[in-house]
This record gives structure tokens, sequence and C-alpha cells, in this order.
């Protein structure tokens, strides 16, 4: 899978997640880029982070929270384009 690729499917995943957190509208979804942050731009609390990780593990087989706490939707891109 390529970055594009990868990048895509992390954006789908978080829209996912983000649509289950009940403090979310859908006239208030935040916008998702690389630069945003997991837990204040996205509002996502320790239980929505784990349930990302848990996501992005079944879609890739990767743990992108074992080596470091991604801070970014960047962070995680890159910790999977380094785990190819």
């Amino acid at each position: 899978m390529n970055k594009e690729e990868t990048q895509s499917s992390i954006y789908s995943i978080l829209n996912e997640v983000i649509e289950g957190l009940d403090v979310v509208q859908s006239s208030n979804k935040p916008k998702i880029d690389n630069n945003s942050v997991l837990q204040n731009d996205l509002g996502l609390d320790s239980l929505s982070l784990a349930e990302l990780a848990v996501r992005i593990e079944m879609k890739f087989g990767v743990d992108v929270f074992e080596n470091l706490v991604p801070i970014t939707v960047g962070d995680v891109i890159n910790e999977l384009n380094i785990s190819d």
C-alpha cells in the first residue's frame, strides 16, 4: 500500500471513530489532515485512541502505539509507512 492509500485508509478509520463519539454532531465534524492533533483537534479521548489503535492493527497488522504515542494523524501515517 502506498502512502496515499495509507493516508486515505487512516482518514476513513478516523472518520468512523469520530462518528462514534457522542459529542460530535455531523455539522461539527472536524476536518482531518496530517497535521490534525488526535486529542485536541479531533476530540479523541483515551477510549477513542484505543479503538483507533485496534482498528488500525486489524487493517494493517501494525500496532502504531507500540513504540510511541502518536500526536498527529501524520505521526500515525509515518509509523505505518516505516513498518512497511
